[in-house]
């Protein structure tokens, strides 16, 4: 027969995984920051090329697709560092009762996420494809309100992390106490 020992981690390794873990995030959401104001200037650049040129060619729709990929792979991060969160949050709760502010901090960090997932932006991208194919007036109204969910977007993004930040900081306090 095998024997298996299954042993419970200690408080300190609990709390070097845990610190690990919420450094990891904090990292993922500095970076979801910064790749934020990067599609953001992308989005300038689109808006300014198509004022200028009054008819789009290839390059134009080449550039959209990639304003695209960028979208997603920022929809994709997002929803990664959403799981993140989600697991850490398990592992707090199997180990630690948090307080129930802490927990309701915790909760509206994922709502804040799980709403920037939400999105209307991937449509308004797709509309704007279609539209620069035919109507560039409805190509720069699309471009002009994908602009404008995008400073919502960084916003949401800065708070997120801020309330990461002071959710961290109140953990670590109510942790001393």
């Amino acid at each position: 027969t095998i024997v298996q020992n299954f042993a419970m981690p200690n408080n300190e390794t609990f709390d070097k995984e845990v610190e690990k873990q919420i450094d990891k995030a904090e990292n993922k959401l500095e970076e979801l920051l910064k790749k934020s104001k990067d599609f953001k200037k992308s989005l300038d650049e689109m808006e300014k090329n198509l004022k200028k040129n009054k008819n789009q060619d290839f390059q134009d729709k080449k550039d959209l697709e990639e304003l695209i990929k960028k979208r997603e792979n920022l929809m994709k991060d997002i929803n990664e560092l959403k799981n993140q969160l989600e697991e850490l949050k398990e592992k707090q709760n199997r180990f630690d009762k948090q307080s129930p502010e802490l927990q309701q901090k915790m909760d509206m960090l994922q709502k804040l996420l799980d709403d920037l997932l939400k999105s209307e932006d991937n449509k308004l991208l797709e509309e704007l494809q279609k539209n620069l194919e035919n109507d560039q007036n409805k190509s720069l109204e699309n471009l002009d309100k994908l602009k404008k969910n995008e400073r919502n977007l960084d916003k949401d993004l800065d708070r997120t992390l801020n309330l990461f930040k002071n959710l961290q900081l109140k953990q670590k306090t109510e942790e001393i106490v």
